[in-house]
């Protein structure tokens, strides 16, 4: 869930920056000979005709009459500023040409050999990161999905070996997830419901399980010492705790071994 909300607050963020990209990269663009402009003109004191003698300069391709003014969309095919008078305001529109960016004097020669691509802008980049960083989410869960789908397929005893086995043992929390392990196994196994009782509960539940007869003294003293760990706070080493984890699948191994050809409902 940490990791979920993590890695959601950076694709928020990679939006933010995407954003702000795209309005500096608009707001940076500069004006070329022929590129359409538009303009909203917030004066209603002005007619059609006052507009287009004030662009008279441009090539005036429409011209809307709106609630709050006008909409115009001029083109010019002339490089360099332009002076418009709206009433009493001036509007300055500087128009460059893409030959103006290149600064040569001598005679133009032909190259036929091809150019390189441009390099993509920042935009792009963010754009496949973000593509990038939600591929991997999708498949971190869908590797989830599948491991515990795989997991369901599994033999119960198969089952308890691999939570066993994944199990660190430097956590803190080692006999808690221990001890649940082995509650899951005698749950599905015997068909009980033991998982959130106590030791003691545990015991007095599986005392009616024939099949653990010969088994309720090793369980009941491996239950206690768990007990002691988890809510006594004993210090265990490394070696004590893989030697009762060792001691906890023998009595797992024993129990499977005297189910062979039994039934239990």
């Amino acid at each position: 869930m940490r990791r979920s909300r993590i890695i959601l607050v950076l694709l928020l963020l990679l939006s933010l920056l995407v954003l702000v990209n795209s309005y500096t990269y608009g707001e940076n663009r500069a004006i070329y000979i022929g590129d359409l402009i538009k303009l909203e003109i917030a004066n209603t004191n002005l007619s059609k005709e006052d507009i287009r003698d004030s662009f008279k300069d441009f090539e005036i391709e429409s011209l809307e009459k709106l609630d709050s003014g006008y909409q115009v969309g001029i083109r010019s095919f002339e490089a360099g500023e332009k002076v418009v008078n709206l009433g009493d305001k001036e509007l300055k529109i500087q128009v460059a040409s893409t030959l103006d960016e290149v600064n040569r004097k001598d005679i133009f020669e032909g190259d036929l050999e091809p150019k390189e691509a441009e390099k993509m802008l920042p935009l792009y980049k963010l754009l496949v990161v973000m593509v990038a960083i939600i591929a991997l989410l999708s498949f971190l869960r869908l590797r989830k999905i599948f491991g515990k789908r795989n997991r369901k397929e599994l033999s119960i005893y198969s089952q308890f070996r691999t939570k066993v086995e994944e199990l660190s043992l430097k956590d803190e929390n080692y006999f808690v997830f221990l001890t649940l392990a082995f509650k899951d196994y005698l749950e599905q196994t015997f068909n009980c419901k033991i998982v959130g009782k106590t030791s003691s509960e545990i015991i007095a539940e599986i005392n009616y399980i024939p099949q653990l007869d010969d088994y309720l003294n090793q369980i009941k003293e491996w239950l206690n010492f768990a007990d002691i760990c988890k809510y006594r706070g004993k210090e265990v080493s490394l070696e004590k705790k893989e030697k009762k984890r060792d001691e906890l699948v023998r009595i797992v191994d024993l129990i499977e071994a005297s189910k062979e050809g039994v039934n239990y409902v």
